[in-house]
């Protein structure tokens, strides 16, 4: 049998409904909280805020914004569940598609340029039923599909099977660099020359032979610099400065690494605060009833410490979701509530000096700060001062305003890093700032 061209529509049904807040929450479902791109779908109990739709065993459910990461799956639980609108969910013809064959074609470079050919764009918005349906696919006989299925996923173990081969040779390759340079700088790839003059004898020649060229005009003498006062210093470099490393390793790799990692320091008279060092390890553990689940344990000199998160530029990770640091996202709430404090007490003083007005608090600045309003069209207005020379010869101090766009903020930081890291859990972490923020403003205009 031949391909044929037919569209999408002829073998996928969308499972169309939408669900308000409370229709949903009152359903008792669990819902999808995302599908990460090795296509494993990840459920949560917990209520939603937006609408949502439904999803049944066996359904095609395709992440709108990451299809083409590989954020597709096959729902494979008993129980109903829910998907925001984000989603969308499919009844599928087992006669006329191999849904595995479906999957990688949605991530294949032909899809790509698919939909670049009927959309102009490609998938720069979401992936939705309206634009997946109606496109038209040269699809294979059923066999053929489950054969070239077949023979990709072949291909991809010996992949995984090269790559971690090539890995390994490549830290094995970095280990032998790091060895002839540790023993080219002791000397200890040639045989010592006992006639050889040490190093110090050589500096004398070098520093005399320049001395010569310089008498002879040869070379010009260097001029020496002057020293550099006190004010010209523009900031104090904080002593024994070193940035944050992660070293991410197999368990069976570590203690290799970690001793070459101690030596290298130590023949390079580098400091680093071993109190601050910090070893995990991820490993399978069930909680309960639970299936075994990815989980961070933190190893230390009484044990180890289970669910401890791995922290690390401002962010941490205990297996399964990686989320803003708790502590940065207390100091940000802390700092928000203090701004408001400070803004309702200098409203309340103004409000002192005339009778019967009422305390008011100018929020335009406490709104670009801690509020997630749209920031492309806030504009920030700050003043400046110099001094420039007139025409008489006289210096004069001018002033102004310089007009800037306001273009982030913590809240905006974090919905970023959400959208990046493809964890919906990080924007989770900042739902409730609009209640504590009025919350706050309420609290302390009608504190006493």
């Amino acid at each position: 049998m031949s391909w044929k061209t037919v569209k999408i529509g002829s073998f996928l049904k969308e499972r169309t409904g939408r669900y308000k807040p409370t229709q949903a929450n009152a359903m008792g479902l669990k819902r999808v909280e995302k599908i990460d791109f090795s296509g494993t779908y990840h459920l949560v109990d917990k209520p939603t805020n937006t609408d949502m739709i439904l999803v049944r065993k066996g359904d095609l459910l395709i992440s709108g914004i990451n299809a083409e990461k590989g954020a597709v799956t096959i729902y494979r639980d008993e129980e109903d569940a829910l998907a925001t609108i984000h989603y969308s969910s499919y009844e599928f013809d087992e006669t006329k598609i191999y849904i595995d064959y479906f999957k990688w074609f949605l991530i294949s470079n032909a899809f790509k340029n698919l939909l670049r050919a009927s959309s102009g764009n490609g998938i720069k918005t979401e992936l939705k039923a309206k634009h997946l349906l109606p496109l038209e696919v040269n699809l294979p006989p059923l066999v053929e599909q489950m054969e070239i299925v077949e023979s990709i996923n072949s291909r991809q173990v010996k992949l995984k099977t090269i790559g971690t081969e090539v890995n390994q040779q490549q830290i094995y390759l970095q280990l032998l660099r790091q060895t002839i340079l540790h023993k080219a700088v002791q000397g200890k790839l040639t045989k010592q020359n006992l006639t050889d003059e040490p190093a110090t004898e050589l500096l004398k020649h070098l520093k005399a032979e320049k001395e010569k060229l310089i008498k002879a005009g040869k070379l010009n003498k260097e001029k020496e610099l002057r020293p550099i006062l006190e004010d010209e210093i523009p900031f104090v470099l904080p002593e024994g400065y070193s940035d944050d490393i992660v070293i991410v390793c197999s368990t069976d790799q570590a203690k290799e690494i970690e001793s070459f990692i101690t030596i290298t320091l130590e023949e390079s008279k580098v400091q680093i605060s071993t109190n601050k060092t910090e070893t995990f390890v991820f490993k399978k553990l069930a909680f309960g009833k639970q299936e075994p689940r990815l989980t961070s344990v933190k190893i230390t000199t009484d044990g180890e410490k289970v669910a401890a998160p791995f922290n690390y530029l401002g962010f941490e990770f205990n297996g399964q979701k990686a989320l803003i640091k708790s502590a940065n996202l207390a100091k940000f709430y802390r700092r928000m509530i203090s701004s408001v404090k400070r803004k309702a007490k200098r409203a309340k003083k103004l409000a002192e000096r005339t009778p019967g007005e009422k305390p008011r608090i100018y929020r335009r600045q406490l709104y670009k700060l801690y509020t997630s309003r749209p920031l492309h069209n806030v504009k920030v207005r700050k003043r400046w001062k110099k001094i420039v020379k007139i025409e008489t010869g006289e210096f004069r101090l001018v002033t102004g305003v310089k007009e800037k766009d306001f273009r982030s903020n913590y809240l905006s930081y974090v919905r970023r890093a959400s959208e990046i890291m493809n964890e919906p859990a990080i924007e989770n972490q900042i739902r409730k700032h609009k209640t504590i923020f009025n919350q706050a403003i309420f609290r302390h205009l009608k504190k006493d």
